[in-house]
């Protein structure tokens, strides 16, 4: 949305507005009139720079910084759009601002960070946002900034970092009761593969699980992500205790996050097909793990990766697919790697080997280790 200031005559403190800076402003105006925003901007820029430079009232100064800040947002100049509302944050804490606007603003300058690729930047203005409020506070601005710090972690590869701010802005998420978004689908990704690098099952079935119901919700039952994570959060579910799964299931259930509608509660998942009179299954006998990929040791990083697999009746595995690898494809492809080498005892049915289709396996590559 582009924003338009009322036509200025005068400043907000009651002086005319010098001829320098209403010039720019009226062929910004008629650049917006006729839709043309690239040319909205030059005006918006040079309208901001004439008053600095005539040394108009704060007020006035600060509306017009906001209009450029806008503007440069709606043209997708991510850069200068960053820039020009860090500009604006100066003004509003120099005149004592109330906390909201101050905070709005290192949000959206947060968000103009990250979408430039300046991650570092945008974590710390989001930060900035954070400690304006009390621990603890729950509001949309809150969730904004906590989104973006999880992302900003997520795209610097750092799955560890982006857990606990992803689980946070849920938490204020429920808190608000705000209208689901498509950004909890990542905020839960981010969360859920958090908790499965550091080995917390029931934590990660919970986030996971939300993730697989709001892809449902944004992207449709049949989308492949929403099935795949669906197979990723039953994987986890199956591998808790059934003191675990109750908890779960209560947990899910109480949770304002919960999608009544859609969900599939722990106790409720679709358990495997069953099996033919005569079945057993196959089983391992000889598992070695991957091999931690060197670049992304070198790199400091951690992943998870979850593969797909079927047990031939020679006992060696194929159609191996994987179907998760963050936040790298590295950590897949030594998944991969490693199932190639596995070896079973097949299924069989009454003695005979048999194909064994849909079996899951996780790998979680930890540093701490």
């Amino acid at each position: 949305m582009i924003a338009v200031l009322a036509v200025l005559w005068v400043s907000a403190a009651g002086h005319a507005i010098p001829p320098s800076v209403m010039e720019p402003y009226r062929a910004y105006m008629a650049a917006i009139e006729s839709d043309d925003l690239e040319d909205a901007a030059t005006h918006a820029e040079a309208a901001y720079q004439a008053g600095v430079a005539a040394q108009i009232d704060a007020d006035t100064l600060a509306a017009l910084a906001e209009n450029r800040a806008q503007i440069y947002t709606d043209t997708g100049d991510h850069r200068r759009a960053a820039a020009a509302w860090n500009d604006l944050t100066g003004m509003l804490e120099r005149a004592g601002a109330d906390v909201d606007a101050r905070a709005r603003v290192h949000v959206l300058a947060a968000s103009q960070e990250l979408a430039a690729g300046q991650r570092r930047n945008a974590l710390n203005r989001a930060g900035q946002a954070l400690e304006l409020f009390p621990e603890g506070s729950a509001s949309s601005i809150v969730f904004e900034a906590l989104l973006i710090q999880a992302t900003a972690e997520w795209q610097s590869q750092r799955v560890r970092s982006a857990g606990p701010p992803a689980v946070r802005a849920l938490d204020v998420f429920g808190a608000i009761e705000a209208q689901p978004t498509t950004s909890l689908i990542q905020l839960s990704v981010f969360a859920g593969s958090y908790y499965a690098l550091v080995r917390e099952p029931s934590e990660s079935a919970f986030y996971l699980s939300l993730a697989a119901d709001y892809a449902e919700l944004f992207l449709g039952r049949g989308d492949r992500y929403a099935i795949e994570l669906g197979t990723w959060a039953n994987y986890v579910r199956r591998g808790l205790d059934d003191a675990q799964r109750e908890a779960l299931f209560n947990r899910q259930v109480q949770s304002p996050l919960y999608l009544a509608d859609i969900a599939r509660p722990a106790q409720d998942e679709v358990e495997p097909e069953p099996r033919p009179a005569g079945w057993v299954d196959a089983s391992p006998s000889n598992r070695i793990p991957p091999t931690y990929p060197s670049a992304m040791l070198h790199a400091d990083l951690e992943g998870v990766a979850v593969v797909q697999f079927s047990v031939l009746e020679n006992g060696r595995t194929g159609n191996i697919n994987v179907l998760f690898s963050v936040p790298h494809q590295e950590f897949g492809r030594a998944a991969r790697r490693a199932v190639q080498q596995w070896r079973y005892t097949p299924a069989t049915v009454d003695g005979v080997p048999v194909v064994r289709d849909g079996v899951h396996t996780q790998f979680e590559f930890n540093l701490r280790d």
